[in-house]
Parts: C-alpha cells; structure tokens; sequence
C-alpha cells in the first residue's frame, strides 16, 4: 500500500494536514485509524506476508512520527511482507539530515520486520546502514533510473550515472528508457 509522500495516507498521519475532529483525527492512533483499516481489510483477501507498506515519516515532519510510531508498532503482529520508509528531503532535493540520519534508527525499534530504506542512498551509504542493522534492504530509485545495469555498476565498483531530474515525469521516453549501460573497456572486463 503506497502511503507515503504528499497523498492521502501521509495526510491523515500528519497533523498539519489532518484538522479531523472525527474519528480519524487527533491522536495519533486516530491519524494511524486509516492505514490500519485499509491494512486489516487487505489482510482479509490477501496473506498478510504477501503485502507491503511504504511511508515517509520524516516528509510528513515530526508532527507525522506520532501516528507512523503507532502504525510501526502495529504493523509488527500484523507481520507484512515488508516495510518500505523513505526518508526526508526538503523542497530544495537537500536531505533534512537530522531526520535523514534517524528516521531508520528510530523505526527500527518499533518495527520488528523487514524494513527497507529508502531515499538518498549510494552503493556506500546501503551497505553501511544494512551492516549496521538499522534496514534490511536498500531500494534506489534516482540511480535506477539512471543506470539500467545498477546491480552490475554495484558489483563492479563501476561509476553511476547522474539521473536528469528535467526529464522526470515528462510523458516521453527522455530520461527513462534511454539512459545506456556502462561502457567498459577491454582493460576493465579483464580486471
């Protein structure tokens, strides 16, 4: 379930955006209320370990942690396949770094699953916070864009190319399907 972002989900979990004086506004396990019913229906047509939930609690500010540290700690005996949280940048595309730098190492501790990071990473940056415990996986999106053979750019230590951030949700092909794989040299391949 995509719940992250500036969509619907991040606006019930936020507070700024959430002003409900219902239900589903409020305290935080009210703003979680979504999220958790939409969460439960799923699981009624689908084995919970087949479903996912991405969000992005430090987009959302620290006014959205409250109701994600009560999604999070739900979320661990509901057992979902995974956890997807990308963390925050501000409006320039600069990561917000005290949030940057915590947002993985504060869910952890409320989410006992598969947690996947994301937002900002390079080859050195995943592996880092995969060795250190604080995600299980890296997802890259910029650098897929812009590297069709990422896996093998990573397993060879080649160079990524920058992703053209002009082109992005453009309609055509620029940008998307037309970046080329890494031209190795002979010398390279024997290396």
């Amino acid at each position: 379930m995509h719940g992250a972002n500036v969509y619907l989900i991040p606006q019930f979990l936020n507070t700024s955006t959430n002003r409900r004086q219902d239900a589903y506004g409020g305290a935080p396990e009210n703003r979680a209320r979504i999220v958790v019913e939409i969460l439960t229906a799923i699981g009624t047509v689908w084995e919970h370990d087949r479903i996912g939930l991405k969000l992005s609690p430090a987009i959302t500010g620290v006014a959205g942690y409250t109701a994600s540290d009560y999604v999070l700690s739900w979320l661990t005996d509901f057992a979902p396949a995974y956890v997807h949280l990308r963390r925050g940048f501000d409006s320039s595309g600069l990561p917000i770094e005290m949030m940057r730098e915590h947002t993985f190492d504060h869910f952890r501790e409320l989410f006992k699953g598969t947690l996947i990071g994301n937002g900002g990473f390079d080859p050195v940056t995943a592996s880092a916070h995969i060795e250190r415990g604080e995600v299980d996986l890296v997802s890259f999106a910029r650098h897929y864009v812009a590297n069709p053979d990422l896996v093998a750019r990573i397993e060879k230590g080649d160079p990524l190319a920058p992703s053209d951030p002009k082109t992005y949700y453009t309609g055509g092909p620029n940008g998307f399907v037309d970046y080329p794989p890494f031209a190795r040299t002979a010398q390279q391949d024997r290396s």
